[in-house]
């Protein structure tokens, strides 16, 4: 399983990437989303993590689905099964009130999210 650093360099990666391909300047999304275009570089190198605002105010701005950017596809089975365990034995560890807001949020996001 990655690490956040390498989750955040995939991020990043992804986000360039997909900005890249639509022709969007680092400024033109900072002005979509209502940041800054630093912040957007920031984010792309890997040295800042989206907040939850952010993240749905960029998957709105590129019109993508939360997978899109958040996950690496070449994920086996094992693998896949391994995160959903570690995500559980994660929630298990944290207050129900925060486990009900992750739900929510997660709730959500999902209508974004496209099936491969």
């Amino acid at each position: 399983m990655e690490n956040y650093k390498d989750w955040l360099t995939s991020f990043g990666a992804n986000l360039r990437a997909e900005r890249e391909r639509q022709g969007i300047t680092r400024v033109i999304l900072a002005e979509r989303i209502g940041t800054k275009p630093d912040y957007i570089s920031q984010m792309e190198r890997g040295d800042k993590a989206p907040s939850m605002r952010t993240l749905l105010n960029v998957l709105t701005a590129l019109n993508v689905s939360p997978n899109f950017l958040l996950s690496d596809s070449g994920k086996t089975q094992d693998e896949q099964e391994e995160i959903v365990n570690n995500f559980t034995e994660f929630l298990r560890q944290l207050d129900a009130g925060v486990v009900a807001s992750l739900y929510e949020i997660v709730r959500f996001s999902s209508k974004y999210i496209k099936s491969s």
